[in-house]
């Protein structure tokens, strides 16, 4: 009597990673606005996520050519972009204490540039929240043109001369995210109000308005 072989069902290796960062995920977020490719984001949380194997190997090259790492020594200015007072002067008594600012590595997204500016609180309640400024400087008009970066969005007036633009709300993980855009030229800044997503307080109108306030200081 000849026995069958058994089938075994294919090895399922595709996973989703898991406890990124806000700073990481805003990385691989820009990454997919620029890029629009399933496997070049995969590519890239695969850069930011896997540990290194040869602490010498700091690029991730795809086969066409692609980029995605971090720059070093680079930095965009953005510890600088709004002051601990002005992000208190904006919150007001939505919050009652304020971290000072985390400032990520230069995110070089081929040829692409971004870095974020992210200012922790404790809202006036006791939960936390953050307010983040991130910075995305495509490396040229043809690059920026192709993003379509206000796809999706409604004007939301000029700040400091300059068109803003309000996103739309989104949820990451447990976190829930009222976004503003301003552009100048090639430079896209995005202001983002965080807080969880399970326990909002501060209403979508009110966070938009707070970013707002805090845009206009901002000489861009």
């Amino acid at each position: 009597m000849i026995k069958r072989k058994k089938k075994h069902s294919p090895v399922k290796h595709h996973e989703t990673p898991v406890g990124l960062s806000r700073r990481k995920r805003a990385a691989i977020l820009t990454a997919m606005i620029v890029v629009g490719a399933v496997a070049v984001v995969l590519a890239i949380v695969a850069i930011i996520v896997t540990p290194k194997v040869n602490p010498g190997a700091q690029r991730g090259v795809g086969a066409t050519g692609f980029q995605a790492y971090a720059e070093d020594n680079s930095d965009l200015g953005m510890a600088k972009i709004v002051s601990k007072e002005n992000v208190a002067a904006v919150l007001g008594d939505k919050a009652k204490v304020i971290s000072n600012v985390d400032v990520s590595k230069v995110i070089n997204v081929d040829g692409n540039r971004g870095q974020t500016a992210t200012y922790n609180f404790v809202r006036s309640d006791g939960a936390r929240a953050n307010i983040y400024i991130d910075l995305m400087i495509f490396k040229n008009q043809t690059t920026f043109d192709a993003a379509n970066v206000t796809n999706n969005t409604i004007k939301g007036g000029t700040i400091n001369g300059l068109q803003a633009y309000y996103l739309h709300a989104q949820t990451l993980g447990s976190e829930r995210e009222y976004r503003l855009m301003v552009i100048k030229g090639t430079n896209v800044y995005k202001f983002v109000f965080v807080q969880p997503y399970r326990n909002i307080t501060v209403s979508e109108v009110a966070a938009l308005a707070t970013l707002k306030k805090l845009a206009a200081k901002v000489e861009f």
